[in-house]
């Protein structure tokens, strides 16, 4: 959702993730080590923030939409993550002051691991079929791919609404040509 990441507007996540890991792994000096932790800190929380709110919009957009006659029964998504969890609680600037990993301890973890822990990219996205109120994990997977689409199509219909510019999805479902009704006739090619 933030078209600036995209572009070049916010540094690369796993760039940034790289260097903090090569310089843990070459043993470079700590004041490198607290310049790198401190940028990795902060476009983490920047991006679980953006995640965390794209969430919250596409949750809500389900919920103001819920259609039970829908071929595609609604979602109910949440992000599971500690960075999450702590933006829920705590402002931004907080977060990011504790998360970032400037103990001795967390350092030799990571270098041990080759990889930095408890980052953005641990969070899960956990959905849950509306209707049956059961985790999506747990459904067939016919009911799963019914989540799916209706999470694509709700995603097109957020984009398009925070945009203005409807992706392929949000003009598909729009089509006078196509019906989303089980009862609905096939459409004709001509």
């Amino acid at each position: 959702m933030d078209a600036g990441s995209r572009r070049g507007g916010s540094p690369n996540w796993n760039v940034r993730c790289a260097t903090g890991n090569r310089l843990l792994e070459d043993g470079a000096d700590p004041r490198w080590l607290a310049a790198a932790e401190q940028e990795i800190s902060s476009i983490g929380v920047a991006v679980a923030s953006a995640r965390l709110d794209t969430v919250q919009r596409l949750s809500a957009l389900i919920e103001a939409g819920r259609d039970e006659t829908s071929p595609f029964p609604f979602a109910q998504i949440e992000l599971a993550g500690e960075l999450e969890r702590m933006l829920l609680a705590e402002p931004a600037f907080t977060v990011e002051e504790r998360y970032r990993p400037c103990s001795p301890t967390r350092r030799r973890r990571d270098a041990a691991a080759g990889r930095t822990a408890d980052r953005p990219q641990a969070s899960d996205l956990l959905v849950r079929h509306g209707p049956k109120g059961e985790a999506a994990q747990d459904c067939s997977t016919g009911e799963q791919k019914a989540l799916l689409t209706g999470l694509v199509l709700a995603h097109a219909r957020l984009v398009s609404a925070m945009s203005g510019i409807a992706p392929a999805a949000a003009a598909w479902m729009k089509s006078p040509r196509i019906s989303t009704r089980a009862d609905a006739r096939p459409c004709s090619t001509n």
